[in-house]
């Protein structure tokens, strides 16, 4: 070490000083082994220009021995009782994560194998029943039977007042007042009260409309209502 030093510039202080210098560095890398201590010493000459101080000594030497460490301080684990008592914990963790992470892979398998297989099955039934069943020509080939699920008490109420209603609807008569009201503000002939008609324009005048015309706006009316019914009773199954 004195080599190392005194390569450099040395402050002039008194032997006492330089001595607790020498003594400081020597114990911040006694440490580490001989070999490594001569590794540093060999690689700062030949590679820096300025005079080392203990804290670059011990820096150079941990990055040496670093790998050798790490291999040191696993190897106590392995005889050391306190690292053995908490590695079981740890042990454990992992075996019953391993342990969740191979039942999620089989449960996976499993489930992709089924839902593979049941393909198939559809597959194998729909190519028998088209065996079963040939198309020749322009024949369309005939439905399959499908299985409709049952209707609830709910939509089969809904389904009887939609019947009800269209039971009981009916288009309105001639002589409904809506009517003959709407065929008198069109100027439609209409019967009075006393039976008499009103008398037919002259010929050059736009002739008056129907009565099936003059009713159509009554018509359509009821028409709407009645598809807001049947809306209503789908709209509730």
């Amino acid at each position: 070490m004195k080599a190392l030093f005194g390569r450099w510039y040395v402050p002039d202080y008194d032997v006492q000083t330089h001595a607790m210098i020498a003594a400081d560095t020597l114990d911040a890398i006694s440490e580490f082994p001989k070999w490594a201590i001569q590794e540093v010493r060999r690689d700062w000459i030949a590679n820096k220009d300025r005079r080392p101080d203990a804290a670059d000594l011990v820096r150079a030497c941990r990055e040496l021995v670093a790998e050798d460490a790490v291999t040191l301080h696993n190897l106590r684990r392995f005889i050391d009782p306190e690292e053995q008592r908490l590695a079981k914990p740890r042990q454990a963790e992992r075996e019953r994560r391993e342990a969740e992470r191979q039942a999620s892979y089989t449960r996976d398998r499993e489930e992709r194998i089924a839902a593979t297989a049941a393909r198939e099955r559809r597959f194998a039934e729909a190519r028998a029943w088209r065996a079963e069943n040939p198309i020749t020509g322009d024949q369309r080939p005939p439905a399959r039977p499908t299985e409709r699920e049952p209707a609830s008490q709910e939509q089969r109420r809904q389904a009887q007042v939609v019947a009800d209603a269209l039971a009981t609807f009916r288009l309105p008569d001639e002589n409904d007042p809506r009517v003959q009201a709407r065929l008198r503000e069109m100027g439609v002939p209409t019967a009075g009260a006393g039976g008499s008609v009103v008398p037919t324009p002259p010929a050059g005048e736009a002739a008056a409309p129907s009565v099936a015309s003059a009713a159509q706006p009554v018509i359509d009316e009821v028409l709407a209502k009645n598809r807001a019914l049947q809306s209503k009773g789908s709209s509730s199954r």
